[in-house]
């Protein structure tokens, strides 16, 4: 898995990411990101992210097909874009660019580069783990641009901090000794920035009252995570807690809990902890204010199947 030998090089090579890393929580995005989320977005829904996005937890790991990428708030409790947010990409070169998104125009412009191409395959022949992780920060976004259907384009302020290629049990370099070309580090600048936009697109994407985060840990995680810790290590994929969001019928399908009871008139409506911000002029004496919706689960929150124990997260 992706995460694990993201976690094997900051061992090797970045020792001081490992308490990062072994606090942070690991989210599993299913699939193919541009598979799953929409291509484009409104204006309007633009908007919301920038005023109202938020990490379910202060640090997190997304992983998905592509890369992963770890998303820190400077603060906790951080809502919106226009302030600082840390990331780190992960993402090794061998990864298929399939995975990527195809409408993306500078996948386009790599994939008609020849050249590039080339020297890709080249560089695999010598080094075939050789993997890049990438540290910046978002400073802030704004919508710079509505075509004719309502779709915004985003723009975000970001600073490149560092950049480092490294290849497990071999070494870690500066990204320099590879990207020989003004051209080439500005694509792989714009690729990490894209793919860090996307993790968030990811969690925004489930940020939603009507999915829940579902933890999936074993009845040994809590104690290999203490001994990792004490060892200075970062908890592997299967020992750690992990992190899905999903609509409440499928959460009780992987807890092995019966469906919630249909035809009931007053069935009480589920809905993940979420907040709503007043911003109608109707609202006098509450315009501009933000309140917080409890979560509303409906049954067990907590079940065990074989040797797995799931449990529902209602205050995030």
């Amino acid at each position: 898995m992706i995460f694990d030998r993201f976690a094997k090089v900051v061992e090797q090579f970045f020792p001081k990411l490992v308490p990062e890393l072994q606090k942070a929580k690991l989210f599993v995005f299913p699939g193919r990101a541009h598979d799953i989320l929409p291509p484009t977005l409104p204006a309007a829904d633009c908007q919301n992210i920038i005023d109202e996005f938020f990490l379910p937890f202060q640090t997190v790991v997304v992983e998905d097909t592509l890369s992963c990428v770890m998303l820190i708030d400077s603060e906790k409790e951080q809502r919106g874009l226009n302030c600082v947010r840390h990331f780190l990409e992960y993402a090794e070169v061998a990864t298929d660019v399939s995975e990527a998104d195809p409408e993306n125009d500078r996948l386009s412009e790599y994939n008609n580069d020849d050249e590039w191409m080339a020297a890709r395959r080249e560089v695999l022949k010598t080094h075939p783990r050789l993997a890049m992780i990438s540290h910046g920060k978002f400073m802030g976004a704004e919508v710079i641009d509505i075509d004719d259907a309502g779709n915004g384009k985003m723009q975000h302020a970001y600073h490149m901090i560092e950049m480092k290629t490294c290849e497990p049990d071999v070494g870690a370099t500066d990204v320099t000794d590879f990207l020989k070309s003004e051209r080439d580090m500005q694509l792989t600048i714009e690729a990490c920035v894209q793919n860090a936009w996307v993790a968030m697109k990811e969690i925004n994407y489930f940020n939603s009252p009507e999915f829940f985060i579902l933890e999936e840990k074993t009845e040994r995680t809590d104690r290999e995570m203490q001994k990792a810790r004490k060892a200075g290590r970062v908890p592997r994929r299967h020992v750690r807690p992990r992190y899905t969001v999903l609509k409440p019928t499928r959460i009780r399908q992987r807890m092995g809990l019966p469906p919630v009871a249909t035809g009931i008139k007053k069935a009480p409506h589920e809905r993940r902890a979420h907040t709503r911000t007043f911003r109608s002029d109707r609202f006098t004496f509450m315009k501009g204010k933000t309140i917080v919706i409890p979560a509303k689960w409906i049954g067990p929150k907590q079940s065990r199947v074989g040797n797995k124990i799931y449990r529902v997260i209602l205050d995030r």
